[in-house]
């Protein structure tokens, strides 16, 4: 490996173009104000390790030489919703790279992203580990989690990438089937997500809450039992034992696994907001929830399934999001996100949100 060209310089996207640099490649950055200036004048910042990294943060495609166009790793690490329009920026600046390396959260992209590239150029990544950007060109990794990588077409090799994240003590794990690792990573992704931003909570406020934990287990358990019809197969994860949540979703009495999985859960997603709440926050008119839960619900539609509290999540923070719905429609107010919930559901789920039985454990 010798250049990395990375799309999207946010938090996960510095964070590996930084180790990348720091174990010899030449980074490159396709960055955005206020990231771009400082990543220019001092480099990354990665907390807990000295200096800076040398990365090339650029502002355009287009301020690339022909010969950075040809990279050894593209990766794309863009937020879902803009995967469309990197790629085209990506075609229409003749970018040429061996290996692609594809890390979005949700369902549905991965498909672009070879037809774009080719299946065999194409690999799909799941990050486990939690990155923050407390300021422009800074990050602050977790200690937890790294990094799986599973091939679009079976049998690709990713070359040196593992070894060179491994040495920075990255863990990263080689898997074969790329949709059971996505559909295993958004079991993740999912826990106090969506939920979390349209109450305006954090995780561990939602997950104390018998009632509202309810929620997110009928949620996995409406995504496992679409894994289950399609023949996928729950996969552990760097960091993550996703096959012991998934039996315990799927058999641990409510109650059990409320006292069980509750704290387990707001353990795993730490102090951090999710994902959901922080591009609600940014005022973003689109969120990733379309290709979480409207994807699940999706599916399940496709499959003769029901998912109504997936259902119900995304649309519900959709509307939020383009401002359909007032964001302070739920703020802080767990009984009328239950009763709505409750109206949504299909007759014979309903109980899934029906009505706030207690305000706590």
């Amino acid at each position: 490996m010798s250049r990395v060209l990375v799309l999207g310089a946010g938090a996960i996207g510095q964070w590996l173009g930084g180790l990348l640099a720091c174990s010899g490649a030449e980074t490159l950055l396709l960055a955005r104000p206020p990231h771009l200036e400082v990543l220019s004048s001092r480099g990354l910042q990665v907390e807990g390790s000295p200096g800076g990294f040398p990365v090339r943060a650029v502002a355009s495609l287009e301020d690339l030489t022909p010969d950075e166009r040809r990279c050894d790793w593209l990766v794309l690490a863009v937020k879902t919703f803009a995967v469309e329009a990197a790629l085209a920026e990506a075609r229409q600046a003749g970018l040429n790279p061996t290996r692609v390396l594809a890390i979005q959260n949700g369902l549905g992209t991965d498909d672009q992203v070879a037809a774009c590239f080719g299946k065999a150029r194409t690999f799909v990544g799941s990050v486990t580990r939690a990155v923050a950007c407390p300021a422009p060109g800074v990050v602050r990794p977790a200690s937890r989690g790294g990094l799986a990588l599973a091939p679009m077409a079976r049998g690709e090799h990713p070359g040196d990438l593992p070894a060179r994240l491994a040495a920075h003590r990255v863990p990263v794990a080689l898997l074969a089937d790329a949709a059971a690792m996505k559909w295993s990573k958004l079991l993740l992704n999912m826990v106090a997500n969506a939920s979390c931003a349209i109450l305006d909570l954090s995780c561990r406020q939602l997950l104390v809450d018998r009632d509202l934990f309810r929620v997110e287990l009928q949620a996995l358990r409406e995504a496992l039992q679409v894994m289950e019809r399609r023949g996928l197969v729950v996969v552990d994860l760097p960091g993550y034992p996703v096959r012991l949540l998934a039996r315990a979703v799927r058999w641990l009495p409510e109650a059990l696994a409320f006292h069980l999985l509750g704290p387990s859960m707001a353990s795993g997603r730490g102090d951090k907001p999710p994902s959901l709440l922080l591009d609600l926050r940014a005022g973003r008119a689109m969120t990733e929830v379309a290709w979480m839960n409207g994807a699940i619900a999706l599916e399940a539609t496709r499959l003769d399934l029901d998912a109504p509290v997936n259902r119900f999540l995304a649309q519900t923070l959709t509307a939020l999001a383009r401002g359909d719905l007032a964001q302070g429609t739920f703020r802080h107010d767990p009984g009328s996100f239950l009763e709505r919930l409750a109206t949504a559901s299909s007759p014979g789920q309903g109980k899934a949100g029906g009505g706030r039985r207690s305000s706590g454990p």
